[in-house]
């Protein structure tokens, strides 16, 4: 009696793991092949005609490239597979080299290709007594189906990325941090943590858009009121803080930000005799009386008024940089208000007094990097057993820092920053660019980068905003 087989093929593919992402919200993150590379899967599957599968079958997998080296492998007996993994990208000949007992071997051959990033893909050439199985996929075993956080220990489970659909065949399985009931919200100290995979846009390029949601809450200490505190507050000052806002509302920020500096100051100084605060005021230097040297402007752009200025401005002192317990002292050099640019680019026709403020408002920057650094200063010089502290009052974000000393880029995304300078800066278009980089070189530690999408390098790279990436290390506070 002839017996019959059905020989199918079961395709699986092998995503490899996503890059960490900053903390920042909806940013474009791109997965990389690791250094060992991605790998392809193949499942072959020997069945009867009556679907019951058939051990001890052999079937051989050869390299295209090195046709004399193969790889062996023999069905199961109890799901008739024989699995192929760990493949390199390549092409590749699959065939039967021996059948089970009782059957005849099939002279079919099949091409095997495996991409770059582990996609594996089949021909069938028309044998009729085999046939392809639907594509799937999965996860490499090294990337296990659950996460495990790396303060707490905690374990979390790693789920489909819904509407993730490559090839138009079955969903991706990406590394998720999903709970069975939905959107995993982790709860931390300092609030609740929310971090999943929003967006599969380009599956065959690995690219993925991460969702990272934080939300803070109120945590209330025993203070203990033996251990007196040293606080020094950090305040912008910067053009931004002036209190005329858009379309000509008044927000008052400036004045709104010393009112609730200067209770909060009277606050801490009431509580105990031996707690001290100090004062650093900045925007695009320290704002304690000194003398600053002002060059202005992007070279790729000579049409925003005011671009070209170079000059040397008295700043106000609006800082207190000795740790007081005299609240006056700390709240009579509070500014409530902060200077705007209203007179074009030049001084001309102006009198002594708006010359001043024009140029004061050319230092309205946000370098809040040398801010902190200040207060490091001040704290750093403190001897006695007391609580550390910096308080940081500001409206956004920092437009200007020091350059970078010691570079770390990521195997990741070294071929995005491959003209990195060392003066600070990068040279390649649509990323960050700064107009003289050797005025505020130096002081800044470390740093790391991470590719935006167009319309967030955009940003950044506009706008009189200056910036390096820097993991700046203060001395202070400490948790002390």
């Amino acid at each position: 009696m002839r017996k019959y087989q059905k020989f199918s093929k079961i395709l699986t593919l092998s995503l490899f793991c996503l890059s960490q992402i900053p903390l920042n919200t909806n940013v474009l993150g791109e997965s990389t092949v690791p250094e060992n590379g991605a790998k392809g899967k193949l499942v072959v599957k020997k069945t009867d005609d009556q679907n019951k599968p058939l051990s001890k079958a052999t079937f051989v997998l050869k390299t295209t490239a090195h046709p004399e080296s193969k790889i062996e492998k023999v069905t199961a007996e109890l799901t008739g597979e024989a699995t192929f993994d760990n493949l390199i990208p390549g092409d590749y000949t699959l065939s039967e080299e021996t059948a089970p007992e009782g059957y005849k071997k099939t002279n079919q051959t099949w091409q095997v290709k495996v991409e770059s990033n582990g996609k594996t893909t089949i021909q069938n050439s028309g044998d009729k007594n085999s046939t392809i199985g639907q594509n799937q996929e999965e996860l490499d075993k090294q990337y296990p189906p659950t996460g495990i956080y790396e303060d707490t220990k905690e374990s979390y489970k790693l789920e489909h990325v819904k509407g993730s659909v490559p090839n138009g065949k079955s969903e991706a399985k990406a590394v998720n941090p999903y709970s069975s009931e939905g959107e995993h919200i982790r709860e931390i100290p300092e609030g609740t943590l929310s971090k999943r995979i929003s967006e599969v846009g380009d599956l065959a390029h690995n690219k993925y858009k991460i969702e990272l949601t934080v939300s803070g809450k109120t945590i209330v200490k025993p203070v203990d009121k033996q251990k007196p505190l040293d606080v020094v507050f950090v305040l912008d000052n910067s053009n931004s803080m002036n209190n005329d806002g858009p379309n000509f509302q008044r927000h008052n920020k400036a004045k709104k930000a010393a009112e609730a500096l200067g209770t909060a100051v009277k606050d801490i100084l009431g509580a105990n005799s031996d707690n001290r605060v100090a004062l650093v005021t900045y925007g695009s230097d320290i704002f304690d009386g000194r003398s600053v040297d002002v060059v202005k402007g992007f070279k790729e752009d000579d049409k925003y008024y005011g671009l070209q200025t170079k000059f040397t401005i008295q700043t106000e002192n609006y800082s207190h940089k000795q740790l007081t317990n005299n609240a006056e002292e700390i709240i009579k050099r509070i500014p409530t208000e902060a200077p705007k640019a209203k007179w074009g680019s030049t001084t001309n026709g102006l009198t002594p007094e708006q010359q001043k403020e024009y140029y004061l408002s050319k230092v309205g920057e946000t370098f809040t990097m040398k801010a902190f650094m200040e207060a490091d200063d001040i704290l750093s010089q403190v001897n006695r057993n007391s609580q550390k502290i910096i308080v940081h009052v500001t409206d956004g974000v920092p437009t200007r820092s020091y350059a970078i000393n010691n570079f770390k880029l990521g195997a990741s995304y070294e071929s995005q920053f491959e003209q990195m300078k060392k003066n600070g800066y990068l040279n390649k278009s649509n990323f960050l660019l700064t107009d003289k980089p050797e005025d505020i070189k130096g002081n800044g530690e470390s740093y790391f980068l991470f590719p935006l999408d167009s319309y967030q390098t955009q940003i950044i790279s506009g706008n009189l905003q200056k910036l390096h990436y820097l993991d700046l290390n203060l001395n202070y506070p400490k948790g002390t």
